[in-house]
Formats: structure tokens, C-alpha cells, sequence
């Protein structure tokens, strides 16, 4: 592909709150290569749950059906809408380059129709999460397992290159990829202007959940850990965020003595802060039936060099062991890694802090995702 002024590029996704985790960097990326940059969102808000309009006139804003929970019907029905309103725009914009995250899975289906009749045009797909896997098998019965995962299989050989968001998902996706076009793409995150300066209480340990509190994160086993080093030292746990099982999760920490400070869902990005420097560890535990690599709440820790807790999530858990930046539960070495938590001293926090920063810098870093984007344009045949 030539590129130069005239060179139209399509960036699509679902949720709008894409743009500050992934897009935007995208976008900076290909305007500096000359493209001209158009991007595709839901008119819903997924995280809000409310009605949302764009005042970036680079956005185009697909109308869909609102729904309240996330895992149902009705969401399910939104995504489908977007998806077929989808090809109607890709149609009249006529893109050369095309970057779509999956999922929904319906977006790989709609832009495998347009890259069929366009072969000219190059495709990324930039798969975020692997539905259904990421749900446990009771919660999809709404739809047939095997249909609903179909979508995604036949859409992605259809790609010039696929991204991953991380090394996890090779193993349920190998099938699917071509061999050397594809590679993982870790998100990213400007780095912070000015270090995030941590004040901890003298004896207690100070913990933080941020995020949504739904069916994949592991409520049992958070609780339980939070129990077992209350036994040894106070702990408080800062909850931000919200999610079907936010009453629950508070109850059962408030049920076995956690004192809890509930923020609920806080977007300012100073306020968050505000909120992480009070605390020791930021927590990372999910169901061991879910497919998890790494999560967006991951990177707000790394960011302020928040060290992390960690269970059942695979790529985190490997770089965490390798940067020595926090702990990995399992149910083997529990009471070893809970005896070490309590008997936490301030220069070995100190030092996994250092660790933390570090493993931002060298794996999650505005720069590193730079040059990665860049790597995967040329290999699609999109030089400077």
C-alpha cells in the first residue's frame, strides 16, 4: 500500500472507551504516516450504560439498542445491530486500511464481507478478549458455544494481520492465525508525569480492587486472602468500580471483618491516583475457568508502580514473576505467599515498587506500543 494524503483508514470498535486504551495511539500513529483517520464506535456507553454522542468529528457514531447487563440478550442484540450497521458505513467510506477490535465477534464477520469484495484493503484485527472462552459455559447458553466462537474462527484467517492482546490467547487461537502474521500487542499507557509518591499506613496493609467486580474475578479467593493476613495484620481494601456482584463482594469482605472504602466507578484519572498511593498491593485474582492474559486495571497499576497479587491470570503472572513486581497466588503455595504478604517489610515493598515501574516501562509503554504498531504495518506491507 502507498500511502500519502487520500489514504483512508477505518478504526472500529464497540465501546468508546477504546480510543484512550488502544486507538488513540493508533490514530497518532497513521496520521503521522498521512492517513486520513476515521473512527467507528457504538453510540452506547458499555461502561455508564447510557446514550453517548461524540464531539470528535473524526468519530462516526453507530445508533444501537441499549442493554443493562452484560451478559445478555439484549447485548448481545446491540452487538449484532452494530455489526450490520457497520457494513453500511464501510461501504460509503470505502477504507484502505481497516483496524477492528474483536470482540464482538459479529465486527470480524462484517469487515471479512467488506475485505472480500475489497481485497486491496488491509486488515488488522485487534482481538481484546476471546468470547465466548472468557465466560464460564453457564453464563453463554443463550447461544450455542460452538456458533458463537465459529464467527471469530471464520473471520480471522480473512485478516492481513491479527494482534493479540496477549500471549495467553495463542493457545486457543493458533488455528485461526496465520504463521507470522500475528504477534501480541500489549495495551499501553502514557507514563506518569511525575512519580506517584505512596504513603502507607505504619502497621496495616492497604489493598486496592479496581474495576468491574462481575462473574470472572474471584471473589472467594480475594476474600479469603484478605481473611487470612487480617489474622496477622489489619487490611483495608479500596474498591473501585462497580459490577453485578458489588454487593456481594462488599458483603462478604464486611462478613469476615475487611474494612472496606467503596469509591465506586471513578474516571479521573488524579482522583484514581489519589486513591492507589494509600495502598500496597493492587489485587489480580480470577476464577481459574476463565481465560485471562491481562486487564486494562493491570496497567493502572504498573503505571503508578503499584506491585500486584495475581492469580489465574497468565501473562501478567509471568512478567510479574520475571520483573520480581509482585506475588502469584495458587493453591499450592498459598499460606508460603500469604505468610510473605504479612511479613512484608517497607524495603522489600520498596523494591518490588522499582520492579513495577520497570515492567511498565520496558512492556506497557506508549513507546513500546509504538514500535510494535509500527512493526505490524510493514509487515502488512505498510512502509514510510
Amino acid at each position: 500500500m502507498q500511502e500519502g494524503e487520500g489514504v483512508k483508514a477505518l478504526l472500529v470498535s464497540c465501546y468508546g472507551f477504546h480510543y484512550d486504551i488502544r486507538f488513540k495511539y493508533v490514530r497518532s500513529i497513521l496520521e503521522e504516516r498521512d492517513f486520513q483517520v476515521k473512527l467507528v464506535f457504538s453510540s452506547f456507553d458499555h461502561l455508564e450504560k447510557q446514550s453517548v454522542t461524540y464531539e470528535d468529528s473524526a468519530i462516526i457514531g453507530i445508533q444501537v439498542p441499549s442493554y443493562q447487563k452484560n451478559i445478555s440478550v439484549k447485548r448481545l442484540y446491540s452487538h449484532v445491530v452494530f455489526a450490520s450497521k457497520l457494513k453500511k458505513v464501510l461501504a460509503l467510506e470505502k477504507p484502505d486500511l481497516i483496524v477492528a477490535d474483536i470482540p464482538p465477534n459479529t465486527i470480524g464477520r462484517s469487515v471479512a464481507w467488506y475485505k472480500k469484495q475489497n481485497e486491496n484493503c488491509k486488515v488488522i484485527f485487534d482481538v481484546l478478549d476471546l468470547w465466548p472462552e472468557s465466560f464460564s459455559r453457564s453464563k453463554v447458553l443463550m447461544v450455542p458455544f460452538w456458533f458463537w466462537k465459529k464467527i471469530r474462527t471464520s473471520a480471522l484467517p480473512k485478516a492481513d494481520y491479527v494482534t493479540l492482546e496477549c500471549d495467553y490467547y495463542k493457545r486457543f487461537l493458533r488455528s485461526d492465525l496465520k504463521e507470522e502474521h500475528h504477534s501480541t500487542l500489549y495495551l499501553c499507557k502514557s507514563p506518569m508525569k511525575k512519580p506517584l509518591e505512596f504513603s502507607h499506613p505504619k502497621e496495616a496493609l492497604s489493598f486496592c480492587y479496581l474495576g468491574s467486580m462481575n462473574n470472572i474475578i474471584n471473589i472467594f479467593d480475594i476474600v479469603r486472602m484478605l481473611k487470612d493476613v487480617n489474622k496477622k495484620r489489619k487490611v483495608k481494601l479500596t474498591l473501585i468500580g462497580d459490577g453485578e456482584n458489588r454487593e456481594f463482594f462488599i458483603e462478604q469482605l464486611k462478613v469476615h471483618g475487611i474494612e472496606v472504602d467503596y469509591l465506586g466507578l471513578v474516571f479521573d484519572e488524579t482522583l484514581k491516583n489519589d486513591a492507589l498511593k494509600g495502598c500496597h498491593f493492587g489485587i489480580n485474582m480470577y476464577k481459574n475457568n476463565v481465560i485471562v492474559g491481562l486487564t486494562m486495571k493491570s496497567i493502572d497499576y504498573f503505571r503508578v508502580g503499584l506491585p500486584t497479587v495475581n492469580m489465574n491470570i497468565y501473562d501478567t503472572g509471568i512478567l510479574v514473576k520475571q520483573y520480581q513486581s509482585g506475588f502469584e497466588l495458587s493453591m499450592e503455595g498459598w499460606d508460603n505467599t500469604v505468610h510473605e504478604i504479612i511479613n512484608l517489610q517497607k524495603e522489600e515493598w520498596e523494591k518490588l515498587h522499582e520492579n513495577t515501574l520497570q515492567m511498565f516501562q520496558e512492556q506497557f509503554s506508549v513507546a513500546v506500543f509504538e514500535k510494535n504498531f509500527n512493526q505490524v504495518l510493514e509487515r502488512c506491507g505498510i512502509n514510510q
